[in-house]
C-alpha cells in the first residue's frame, strides 16, 4: 500500500492549480485588444452624440451610456491583462502596437471632449455624479493599461507612449474636473 502525506497531496494540487503559468500574448493579441478599445470607445462616442442630439438622457439613454462605459471597462481590462502577460517588445512589435494606439488614444481624447460639450444635458438630467464615477472607473482602467503598456515598451519608444499617455490623461483630467471630482 502506497501512503501520501498531506503535504505532499496539497503540494501536487497547487502545483496543478496554484501555480499554473498565464499564457503568453503576443503582438498581434494586444493589437487585436487595443482594437476592441477603439470599437468600445466609438460606441461610446455614438451614445454620447445620441443623448446630445436629443437634448436629454431619460431612462434608455443612461442605460446605453452606462453599457458603453462597461464595453470600454471591459475591453481595456482585457488588454491590460494581455499586456500583462506579453514579454518585453522589440522595437518593431512597439512600433506596430503604437500605430494602432495612437488613432484610438485620439478617439478617447475626442470622445471625453464631447462628453464635456453635452455636461448642460446631463447637468438637467442630474446625472453628473454617475458621469463622474464612470469617468474615474475609466480612467483607473486606462492607467493600469498604460502601466502595463508602459511595462513591455522598449526604453527607446517610451517617450512616444508617454506623449499619447500623456493626452489621454489631460482629456481625463479636463471631463473630471468639468463634472465635479475636486482631485483634478
Amino acid at each position: 500500500m502506497v501512503h501520501f502525506s498531506t503535504t505532499t497531496l496539497v503540494f501536487a494540487a497547487l502545483i496543478s492549480t496554484g501555480f499554473a503559468i498565464p499564457t503568453r500574448r503576443d503582438v498581434s493579441q494586444v493589437d487585436n485588444d487595443i482594437s476592441n478599445i477603439g470599437l468600445a470607445v466609438e460606441n461610446l462616442n455614438t451614445v454620447i452624440a445620441s443623448i446630445a442630439a436629443n437634448g436629454t438622457v431619460g431612462a434608455a439613454g443612461s442605460s446605453d451610456l452606462r453599457s458603453a462605459v462597461i464595453g470600454v471597462e471591459n475591453a481595456t481590462t482585457v488588454a491590460t491583462n494581455d499586456l500583462k502577460n506579453t514579454s518585453p517588445l522589440s522595437d518593431a512589435d512597439a512600433d506596430t502596437l503604437i500605430q494602432v494606439l495612437q488613432p484610438v488614444a485620439q478617439d478617447v481624447v475626442d470622445t471625453l471632449g464631447e462628453l464635456v460639450n453635452t455636461k448642460n444635458v446631463f447637468d438637467s438630467a442630474g446625472g453628473d455624479p454617475a458621469i463622474l464615477l464612470g469617468l474615474q472607473e475609466l480612467q483607473s482602467d486606462t492607467s493600469d493599461f498604460q502601466a502595463a503598456l508602459n511595462a513591455v515598451i522598449p526604453a527607446d519608444l517610451n517617450q512616444t507612449v508617454d506623449g499619447i499617455n500623456g493626452q489621454v490623461n489631460n482629456a481625463f483630467e479636463s471631463a473630471l474636473e468639468a463634472f465635479g471630482d475636486e482631485n483634478n
